[in-house]
């Protein structure tokens, strides 16, 4: 009797699982259901070229929070009885997540090809890349955030391609790349953290017009500056126009056009772009070797176009904590009149460099511009400006960290001539040779 017995009872017990299974798997194909439908509700309400689009999930309800009144838009069945966040960024491609406490739906699209994905949201990671305009990240959880952000790289100039004698290894050192910062931050549910990535840099391009043909060949156009600061590089009647500065990549709390003043002093984090480059010469060891070369987003201090001369010393300086063109803002390439050609733009950054340098006094080819500076609230040697700040009176309080605060530990900060994570791939890599990126990770309770 009792094998009978325990044979009924396991009989019921593995009907009892089997049920419990069923159900899941029912609640959970419905759930894939009810949360694509609110991904498609999501699309439906606003266009893509908006900068972002934000929704909220509270108690169950999807709610459009990206106007200042809330508007609760439907229920969400089983999943719904949570918190969490809708975030949609867009660049071409783009991505839609859904997080719900745990469940994770995704929707990629890939020119025109659309990738639909339920499951764990693992990773508990978010990436933003360039779309020339700002990105909201609301916070999910409280607690430890790591965000990691890489600078854009600067412009070619016109003459780089043409360039007599080609040498693979130097002409790769020739113009700057992007830096690269990270740091760890605790941040409180809720909160609106705002993401400004840095576009590279273009590059100079001549135009091939055979009615416009010189004795010193085609005319040139500058490249334009990256967004997020980077300054465009200057024309030239002939093939020596200069490439456009990198834009910076940072983090704010407030949000609006990258240049607002209010908007760029509420900076808590900030990774430089790097100059773009001015007339190139490379002749193997000659005298002007590497000359118009431009300097590469940097950490403290941005690093300066590089140059070597055999007898003089003439550089497009990198900015620093407390000075370059403007706050944020690279310059625009000016024209250097001893040589007539046009000069790169410099790079975005804590403050933005300056264009690419001319010797106004005698005939010596000029340099590229210098690279951006960066800036984490918190960092040892970084000088934080003052909340009564204006945008023609920047008061430095030589303090390390932010007016609001708000600050990181854990910092890291490098330069785009040295060795640095790649965003993409699990490898490292020297300098950001692109546009700029930035990651935010929740690491658990602080």
């Amino acid at each position: 009797m009792k094998k009978n017995r325990h044979y009924v009872i396991n009989k019921k017990v593995i009907m009892l699982i089997i049920a419990i299974i069923v159900l899941l798997t029912s609640i959970f194909l419905s759930s894939c259901y009810f949360i694509n439908k609110v991904i498609n509700d999501a699309l439906n309400m606003r266009e893509i070229g908006n900068s972002y689009i934000l929704f909220k999930i509270r108690n169950g309800f999807l709610i459009d929070s990206t106007s200042s009144k809330d508007r609760v838009i439907e229920k969400i069945p089983f999943v719904g009885y949570s918190n969490g966040y809708v975030h949609i960024n867009h660049a071409g491609d783009y991505t839609f997540k859904i997080f719900v406490n745990g469940i994770c739906a995704r929707k990629e699209y890939k020119s025109s090809k659309i990738n639909y994905s339920l499951g764990s949201c693992m990773d508990k990671t978010v990436v933003f890349k360039n779309i020339n305009s700002d990105q909201i990240f609301v916070v999910p959880k409280t607690g430890k955030y790591r965000i990691e952000l890489w600078g854009a790289r600067g412009g070619k100039s016109s003459t780089y391609e043409d360039t007599e004698e080609y040498i693979e290894n130097l002409r790769n050192q020739s113009y700057g790349k992007g830096a690269y910062v990270s740091g760890d931050i605790f941040l409180n549910a809720g909160e609106n953290i705002y993401v400004q990535v840095g576009g590279r840099g273009e590059d100079a391009k001549l135009i091939k017009d055979d009615d416009r043909l010189t004795g010193f060949g085609y005319p040139s156009v500058g490249g334009k500056g990256g967004y997020n600061g980077g300054g465009t590089g200057y024309d030239d009647p002939e093939n020596t126009a200069g490439g456009g500065g990198g834009g910076a990549t940072d983090v704010r709390l407030i949000g609006g056009s990258w240049n607002d003043f209010e908007s760029l002093k509420s900076r808590i984090m900030v990774a430089a772009g790097a100059g773009g480059m001015s007339r190139f010469y490379l002749n193997n060891g000659g005298y002007y070797f590497k000359n118009g070369s431009s300097g590469s987003g940097g950490t403290l201090k941005g690093k300066n176009g590089k140059t070597l001369l055999e007898n003089e010393n003439f550089y497009g300086y990198g900015s620093t904590q407390i000075g370059g063109y403007k706050f944020g803002i690279g310059e625009n390439g000016i024209l250097c009149m001893s040589t007539i050609n046009g000069l790169g733009g410099g790079a975005g950054g804590y403050y933005g460099s300056r264009s690419g340098y001319c010797n106004t006094f005698d005939w010596v080819p000029s340099n590229g511009a210098g690279g951006g500076s960066s800036y984490v609230s918190g960092c040892k040697g970084c000088n934080s400006i003052a909340k009564r700040s204006t945008e023609t009176n920047i008061i430095h309080t030589g303090n390390e960290k932010h007016y609001s605060g708000k600050y990181f530990v854990n910092i890291k900060m490098i330069s785009g001539d040295d060795k640095m994570p790649n965003p993409y791939t699990e490898k490292t890599m020297i300098g950001n040779d692109g546009d700029g990126f930035a990651r935010i990770t929740y690491m658990g309770g602080w």
